[in-house]
This record gives structure tokens, sequence and C-alpha cells, in this order.
């Protein structure tokens, strides 16, 4: 029950970040996950001093930490935001599940772990199943500059992402706790961010609206310490090639929210599609016998 948890925290809780990030769009993706990411492991600090937790690291772990940051707090969230300017979020959500695909070559290349027949044949079904749910978005595509400016950085971002996971992987195997580990990861990832966008020249912004400031209370508290909290938890436990199929339930409830709250109305072959990514989901995540 704990690994199925771990599993439906992030994945409802990132499939609702991808509504609150529209709102963050009106300032430099680059300042946003910054202000996120501080704030974020702000409040994880606060946390660990109140509950007295080791804060000391040698610098060598925080070699692998800043590498944590930079991956999968920082280029990760920078691709990804970058792309939701150009392309609509659902197709963001369908290149982004490439991330299935990235983990199990960088765990093969990395922690030496065999590439199941079963976690690809899931993958592939998973991925056949958000074709079809976003079958109207992929009938739109385009080769314009635009679109394909959109994949190539959500690709990049699946892969900044996917090599963040491995390095978390490797680091809970040193017994390096999450929470502490999300605090410095999360803490690099914002500076390096900072330092990008002020080594272009890139004027400071912020946004007092209150969309934005509630969208970025979402995404750092929730967004970013419950639910990576969660999903890294969850991958120390299960292992990168399975916690990732969580990617592939977020564009579904990303939908349901969208339906709910949008007035979004779901066709036929959007029921179709959810099906088959859960299905997908099943034949990864089921056990070896």
């Amino acid at each position: 029950m704990s690994n199925v948890l771990l599993f439906i925290i992030p994945t409802v809780i990132w499939g609702s970040t991808w509504l609150a990030i529209t709102y963050q769009l009106s300032v430099n993706p680059l300042y946003s996950i910054v202000y996120r990411f501080f704030f974020a492991s702000a409040i994880l600090f606060i946390y660990s001093i109140f509950k007295k937790l080791p804060l000391k690291f040698p610098l060598q772990t925080h070699g692998k930490l800043f590498i944590l940051g930079i991956s999968l707090f920082g280029f990760n969230y920078f691709f990804t935001y970058s792309a939701e300017k150009n392309l609509t979020s659902g197709l963001v959500a369908l290149c982004f599940s490439t991330m299935v695909i990235f983990n199990s070559i960088n765990a093969k290349i990395f922690l030496k772990q065999k590439i199941k027949l079963r976690v690809i044949l899931g993958g592939i079904i998973g991925l056949i199943g958000l074709a079809i749910l976003f079958k109207n978005d992929i009938l739109a595509f385009t080769l314009s500059s635009k679109t394909t400016k959109g994949v190539i950085l959500t690709l990049f971002g699946a892969y900044c992402a996917s090599l963040g996971n491995i390095v978390s992987a490797k680091i809970q195997k040193e017994n390096i706790p999450i929470i502490q580990s999300n605090i410095f990861g999360m803490l690099y990832g914002a500076i390096a961010m900072l330092l990008i966008a002020l080594f272009r020249g890139i004027t400071p912004q912020f946004d007092t609206s209150p969309q934005y400031l509630i969208s970025l209370t979402y995404l750092a508290v929730f967004g970013s310490v419950v639910a990576f909290g969660s999903y890294l938890k969850l991958l120390g436990k299960i292992g990168p090639q399975k916690a990732v199929y969580i990617t592939l339930l977020i564009p579904i409830v990303a939908i349901i929210l969208s339906a709910l709250f949008e007035n979004l109305k779901l066709e036929t072959h959007s029921l179709l599609g959810i099906v088959i990514v859960l299905s997908g989901n099943y034949i990864a995540l089921k056990r070896d016998r």
C-alpha cells in the first residue's frame, strides 16, 4: 500500500501542475523556476532545522547533488516551461513521456540494470494510448519552426529529468536522505538557473497577480516538496524503470481536470486512450513471478 500511495500522490499533483505552469509563463521561465525552487528548498530547510536533521555532507556528495539539481530541478523545467510556450500542454505531456525510454536506457548504462521486456512493452502500449488520447494535437502537428522547437525542448527536458532520476537512485543507494538531497538539489538547480538568467542579461522579473502567486505557491509546496519527496522515495524503492511510469498517467490527470474546470469534452478516442495507458502501466508495474 505504501508503494501505491507513493505512486498516486505525485501522479495527481503533477497532473495538475501542467495547468498551474500556464499561469507562470507571464515571467521568464528561468526566473519562475528560480522562485519555485528557492521557495521549496527554504521550506525543506526550515523543516530540517525543526526536526534537527543532519545537513552536513562531504564535498563529493555535494557534487552529486549539484548534478541532481541542474538536471532534475533546473534544465528539466527550463525546457518544459519553454516548450509550453510553443506547444499545447497535451502534446508537451505526450513528448515528455519519452522519459520512459530514456530511463530504461540510462538505467542500463549507469546502473547496470537489465531492460526487461515487459517494461518496454508496457511503455510502448502506454505511448500508443497517449497517442490516441492526444490524437487531435498530433493531427494538428506541423513542421513549422515553432512546433519543432517545442518538441525538441520537451525531449531535452525529458532526458534531463531521466538523468536526474538516475542520479537520485544512486544517491539513495548511498543512504543520503531524500529530504536533504532535495534541499540541496533544488537550491543548486535554482542557483544555476539564476546564474544563467543573469549571464544572458535577462532583467529580474516578478508578477504580483493572484494567479501567479497562487500557482507559484502550489508548484513550490505541492508540485516540488510533496510530489518530489514521494516520487524520489518511490524511485528508490522500486527503481527508475518502474517509477517513471507515473509520467504516463500525469497527462490523464491533466485531461480530467480540464474536463472538470475547463469544460473539456472527453470523446470516445480519449476514453480509449485512457484505458490503453492504464493497461500499459499495469504491464510495466506487474511483479515478476
